[in-house]
């Protein structure tokens, strides 16, 4: 929320498609908190605490993202080992840490690629990944496709 906060206060360059994938984002994370079970009256406390912690870290990842954020990190913001946090995200989402971060991010790229005045080590930076050939091989193996591949298919898709 933050980030859609800040792009519309200060409007960078292409401020509006980068609002609009982040939208899409948020839409897609509150279509995934939807889905998800409520808390029941039964449920013990161990499984309320089990249940809080992990809305607050996807809350954390989903904010963060793209900025470089680890486990060390979470570790040392809500005072739990990296291995529960670990098991946590592999148990509420299906998907490890670094999965669940690089699909946020491939997600992004997807969008933000669309834009034709973003080039891809622009796209690269902008979605948290520090190194292009990195960037290309995450993006190749969640999507079957280069960054580059992608965006001439978007382009012929919407002609």
């Amino acid at each position: 929320m933050l980030a859609i906060h800040e792009l519309y206060q200060n409007k960078p360059n292409q401020w509006q498609a980068r609002l609009i994938a982040e939208l899409a984002l948020l839409l897609t994370d509150l279509n995934q908190i939807a889905r998800r079970e409520p808390l029941s009256q039964e449920t013990g406390t161990q499984d309320r605490f089990q249940q809080r912690l992990i809305y607050r870290l996807l809350a954390a990842v989903d904010e963060h993202f793209r900025d470089g954020l680890s486990l060390a990190d979470l570790e040392t913001q809500f005072f739990v080992s990296r291995y529960y946090i670990c098991r946590l995200f592999k148990q509420e989402t299906g998907l490890t840490f670094s999965q669940y971060i690089n699909r946020k991010r491939v997600s992004l790229a997807q969008q933000l690629l669309k834009d034709p005045e973003l080039n891809v080590a622009q796209v690269c930076r902008e979605v948290g990944f520090l190194y292009p050939q990195h960037f290309t091989s995450v993006f190749r193996q969640m999507t079957g496709m280069t960054p580059s591949n992608y965006r001439k298919s978007s382009e012929k898709a919407g002609r």
